[in-house]
């Protein structure tokens, strides 16, 4: 769990001394129709379809709000080509896509290399899941972190409503590691407040911080307060932090088509739990 205000972190039952013992057999090229259609034999966790190569920045997307937010702001397609898929083996594959979707249960790895700028790589990590098992998360965490390294990280993550202690809902909060605190050209465009105790943020978002506090990572995590009845205000949140990192506003239009997307996908999911 990550606190806000003053960055402290709370490791809790998180071994990651196993999953450095991962074989490099487990990582192969990859290969769509075979990733997909093999179902008697688990996948190993991570496919690669181009080199492994390290990015500049490495932007990482906790769950589908934030997936669906950080496809667009990104101009992320299903034609994109994926350059690398992680595969956590207690979620199945059943029903994925060939092509990148976001209604996909996986996590995907896209160059987003702004060809304006192409000495600086930056590598988008969707993680699609509308929920990861607990058991899951560290070697999800451990496999983002050891496989795609960065200079810098920025996250996005959303936190339940009922899950937050603050009176302002609708605003974007950030938590950083300190070598990103300590960096005043890091922190000079940022207006984002830092988040409030004594709200935490947990799981994955949570685990990456931790991680990359210890390897020395520049990191930040924005997190918006996901309300029930919609994705528009995350997503309006996010986008002020987003514009103030990057330099990339996205249209009030644009974010509310995206949002619209979600919020019906995510009924249609949850009606479906009672049928």
């Amino acid at each position: 769990r990550v606190h806000g205000g003053e960055y402290s972190v709370q490791l809790i039952a998180m071994n990651f001394s196993l999953y450095d013992t991962l074989p490099q057999s487990n990582r192969r090229q990859f290969d769509e129709d075979d990733a997909l259609d093999q179902t008697s034999i688990p996948p190993p966790p991570l496919f690669w379809s181009d080199s492994k190569d390290s990015f500049d920045t490495l932007v990482i997307a906790v769950g589908r709000a934030a997936s669906g937010f950080a496809r667009t702001a990104f101009g992320v397609s299903n034609t994109t080509p994926i350059t690398a898929t992680i595969v956590i083996p207690s979620i199945s594959m059943k029903g994925n896509r060939l092509t990148s979707h976001i209604a996909d249960e996986l996590c995907v790895v896209f160059d987003v290399t702004d060809t304006s700028s192409p000495s600086h790589r930056i590598g988008l990590v969707l993680c699609q899941y509308s929920r990861i098992p607990d058991d899951s998360i560290p070697l999800l965490a451990q496999l983002i972190q050891s496989n795609l390294p960065c200079k810098r990280a920025v996250i996005y993550a959303a936190l339940p409503e009922h899950t937050v202690h603050a009176e302002d809902l609708l605003s974007c909060r950030m938590l950083a590691t300190d070598v990103w605190r300590q960096d005043a050209n890091a922190m000079k465009p940022l207006k984002v407040p830092f988040l409030e105790p004594p709200t935490v943020v947990d799981g994955l978002a949570a685990a990456l911080l931790t991680l990359f506090q210890l390897h020395c990572v520049r990191s930040v995590a924005f997190v918006a307060v996901q309300l029930r009845e919609s994705h528009f205000s995350s997503f309006l949140a996010w986008n002020v932090a987003h514009t103030q990192l990057f330099g990339r506003a996205l249209a009030e239009q644009t974010i509310r088509e995206t949002a619209t997307i979600l919020d019906v996908l995510t009924y249609s999911q949850t009606a479906q739990l009672y049928v």
